[in-house]
């Protein structure tokens, strides 16, 4: 899946990859999904509201806005490792 990262102040958008997500508006939270064997509940969790991001959908696709360059960078990062957990957690289900 795709997503865009912006900073709020900057009109380019950076494309990323992300593995099956979803998000929980009411708790300000992305989650990748992060399967072990034939658990599919378990997440990778991280605060947008903490970062203060902000989520626009268009036609295009998911944006995700944050204030500072910092913040997109936090997440990327943290979006990175989940993916490779995702990844991992794959490896591991039952066939």
């Amino acid at each position: 899946m795709k997503l865009r990262l912006a900073v709020r102040s900057k009109q380019e958008r950076l494309e990323v990859d992300a593995k099956p997500f979803t998000i929980r508006m009411k708790d300000g939270v992305f989650a990748v999904v992060t399967p072990v064997f034939d658990d599919w509940t378990r997440t990778e969790n991280f605060d947008l509201r903490s970062a203060d991001a902000f989520i626009d959908a268009d036609v295009v696709g998911l944006i995700i806005e944050f204030p500072d360059e910092a913040g997109l960078n936090q997440f990327q990062t943290w979006l990175n490792d989940a993916n490779a957990k995702a990844q991992h957690g794959y490896k591991t289900m039952w066939p």
